[in-house]
């Protein structure tokens, strides 16, 4: 069975049980690199792996979620874990940091160094707050482009349901962008609605941060600056709370925080 069918077979897996398909992007990242270095996946040891996270230079956040990925491959594929090297690393501790946020304008900017499906894909992240794994499973029958605001249903955590809006008046053009991108290229099989991967998106991410002056740019960099956006335009915070999808209203009012730059609007 090739790599190929595999991995369909593993995202296949994960759909019939609802499970997060993270791990599906993550393993994909993962059997690419192995395809490129003529590695087979079955026959791994802890040098292929250190050189893995070396080439690639993950964030400790990305590391964590590729070692638990590669935990729940192996044992989709009937590995013990005494025997899956996945399961003899040790997760990464993440510092607690505060979140970084984004101007529309300065993103409008830095995407000029990328191509136009990608900034297209930046620009909504930004515009909708929507998560990368709901991104990249996202299908375009599920945004309705003829209502205003637009409306996108998207399946989050725990495959619940909800909806998120974007609108002319806080994304300009955005919505005739997303039309055009849609008529230009079709929607391919097994892809999502910008046929954009996980690994594209990283590499987005890291062409950024070259011109990006001291912010670290990462997906949830924009995701942070959506909520931040909607605080500052007086959103409440339960329906900010809806729109980014928590289940418990604490994970939502760190965006409510008083920062420097909002103190200093009142002087």
């Amino acid at each position: 069975m090739s790599d190929d069918e595999v991995l369909q077979r593993y995202h296949d897996h994960l759909k019939a049980r609802k499970y997060s398909l993270c791990y599906y992007n993550y393993i994909s990242v993962y059997l690419k690199y192995c395809q490129e270095h003529n590695i087979d996946y079955l026959n791994i040891n802890a040098s292929m792996l250190t050189d893995f996270f070396n080439n690639n230079k993950y964030s400790s956040n990305s590391v964590n979620l590729h070692i638990k990925s590669g935990k729940h491959f192996g044992r989709f594929l009937g590995i013990p874990d005494e025997k899956n090297e996945w399961t003899k690393i040790k997760y990464v501790r993440t510092p607690k940091r505060k979140p970084e946020y984004i101007s529309l304008e300065t993103l409008e900017e830095l995407c000029k160094h990328l191509s136009e499906k990608l900034a297209l894909a930046f620009l909504f992240l930004y515009n909708t707050g929507i998560r990368r794994e709901e991104f990249l499973t996202l299908k375009r029958q599920n945004i309705e482009l003829n209502q205003s605001p637009c409306s996108i249903k998207v399946m989050g955590k725990g495959s619940r349901e909800r909806f998120i809006f974007f609108s002319e008046k806080y994304s300009p053009k955005l919505r005739e962008k997303v039309i055009e991108y849609f008529k230009s290229e079709g929607e391919k099989t097994n892809g999502n609605a910008f046929n954009i991967s996980l690994s594209q998106l990283l590499y987005a991410c890291r062409k950024l941060n070259k011109y990006s002056k001291g912010i670290h740019i990462h997906l949830h960099t924009l995701r942070h600056s959506f909520a931040k956006n909607m605080i500052r335009k007086n959103l409440p915070i339960t329906y900010l709370m809806a729109l980014l999808g928590h289940s418990n209203i604490s994970t939502t009012q760190m965006y409510a925080c008083a920062t420097d730059e909002l103190i200093k609007a009142y002087f």
